[in-house]
């Protein structure tokens, strides 16, 4: 028997560990502690995030001789975490110990270590057959808090200002919605690609019947798109569309396409045709944003723009490379340089040169008052594309771009080439690319390794929307590991 549940929590940690953080938190919510102390809430989440990666470490040196990795498999997973590793070693040897470096450093050994580990240990023990029905376990924790969040934004009630970014205790609107999209989707590929199952839940064995699967992924999807994350929301219609596809040249035929169809017109229409008040006030009104970029042929998140020319944007990069050189600089030595610059510029003005320099001013006057928090994704995007321009071959240097801008550019594949050039890109992407190919094109696959694809493809999108490269590795060690120790 005791056999049998350390079995079975194996599974449920292999499935459940890229969103093991969001359940303990929700866990924190529900008894209370995140309502009542946050700071508390906080402690406690480290703490078993710690107890989590120590159970990842013991199952490791536990089944060390059973995974017996080929030469080939290990070379690759040495090549992919070298890249993390020089990342940590630059940024700490060229800044110290910032917040930046300490929060990134933390959060990328503490939730990626895991999935690492475990993502090997699925792979090689087969385990794809039990990652969707342990992550339908897994969303029982999370369908509570998903109901309350759908049904507050859909009636609008409880008196509550719905803004979007409205937070559930310490949990803002972007946590929340990533924590519904995986059990949303683990539902609807279930829904696609198994059948009915009963499932054990503390001894008890629950029937998960179609019909459940599609209320559940209509709670889930509902409390999405009134979250207003779009990052979330595109992500999961992407996979949508690729599940589809999938279906369509899938020996089982097209059979059971109608809920990621439904979904996504779903989505359109409460986002462009109808919506009700909780929810049109609130988090859904942020696709017209997206709708008006795309119909002018360009991806953007907001509806103004805060660079208004290409010129802006190099002044901006020049200052935000000034105030880094300053910081190495003393004041007084900075007031003197100054000086004499205004100095020399003012004997040498003339109508023209007076002209060009109030302009210059002007110019950099509006550079110095924007707001890094102001910038739409697309003027994120813009940067990090201009800091790999200047510096193409090795980049700016590993967390540079977070540093400097106090923000990321929200794109892995932007934050690879603008941090680490085409070096670290082929080191990265090249080794994704390479696991993608022997996985996809030189392996039999059985229908669960085809649904854990398609969810995996929510995560390829969004990663490049929203995601962090230093924080948010763990969808993408996790699918390294698990398709090389497939593999």
């Amino acid at each position: 028997m005791r056999e049998k549940y350390r079995e079975s929590f194996g599974k449920f940690c292999f499935a459940n560990c890229i969103t093991f953080g969001g359940l303990v938190n929700i866990i924190l919510l529900y008894t209370g502690i995140g309502f009542v102390s946050n700071a508390v809430r906080r402690v406690l989440f480290i703490g078993a995030l710690l107890v989590f990666m120590a159970i990842s470490i013991c199952c490791l040196l536990t089944k060390r001789h059973e995974l017996k990795l080929p030469n080939k498999t290990i070379l690759i997973l040495i090549i992919f975490i070298s890249y993390y590793v020089y990342g940590i070693l630059y940024s700490f040897i060229e800044f110290g110990l910032t917040s930046t470096w300490m929060g990134y450093v933390t959060k990328l050994i503490v939730m990626s270590l895991p999935c690492l580990i475990f993502g090997i240990i699925g792979g090689k023990e087969n385990m794809a057959k039990d990652f969707l029905p342990y992550l339908e376990k897994g969303s029982i924790v999370v369908v509570p808090i998903a109901v309350y969040y759908a049904v507050v934004h859909w009636f609008g009630i409880a008196n509550m200002d719905w803004d979007y970014g409205k937070a559930v205790g310490p949990l803002g609107y972007m946590y929340l919605a990533g924590m519904f999209m995986p059990y949303m989707l683990a539902h609807m590929l279930s829904f696609l690609f198994e059948g009915e199952r009963k499932i054990e839940w503390f001894k008890c064995q629950l029937p998960l019947s179609q019909i459940w699967r599609v209320v559940f992924t209509g709670v889930y999807w509902i409390a999405i798109l009134a979250s207003g994350t779009r990052g979330i929301m595109l992500s999961s219609v992407f996979s949508m569309i690729i599940m589809v596809l999938v279906k369509l040249f899938w020996k089982s035929g097209i059979k059971q396409i109608w809920l990621p169809l439904s979904a996504i017109l779903i989505a359109l229409f409460l986002g462009f045709v109808w919506s009700p008040k909780g929810m049109s006030e609130g988090g859904i009104h942020r696709w017209s944003a997206v709708l008006d970029g795309l119909k002018e042929g360009r991806f953007t998140t907001n509806s103004e723009e805060v660079f208004e020319s290409e010129e802006q944007v190099q002044d901006f990069i020049n200052e935000k490379n000034n105030k880094v050189a300053d910081n190495n600089r003393t004041d007084d030595a900075n007031n003197g340089d100054n000086d004499a610059a205004e100095g020399n510029n003012l004997e040498n003005t003339s109508p023209e040169s007076d002209e060009e320099l109030i302009e210059s001013e002007s110019l950099n006057t509006q550079v110095n008052d924007i707001d890094i928090n102001q910038l739409a994704r697309e003027e994120l995007f813009k940067l990090a594309i201009e800091e790999f321009k200047r510096h193409p071959i090795i980049g700016i240097g590993p967390m540079v771009y977070s540093i400097k801008y106090e923000e990321a550019p929200h794109a892995i594949i932007l934050e690879v080439l603008c941090e680490t050039g085409i070096v670290g890109a082929i080191i990265y992407i090249g080794v994704i690319i390479y696991v993608l190919i022997l996985w996809v094109f030189r392996r039999k696959k059985n229908s669960y390794e085809v649904a854990i694809l398609c969810f995996l493809s929510a995560y390829m999108l969004e990663l490049n929307i929203s995601g962090y490269l230093w924080i948010d590795a763990a969808p993408v060690v996790f699918a390294i590991a698990f398709g090389m120790g497939m593999i």
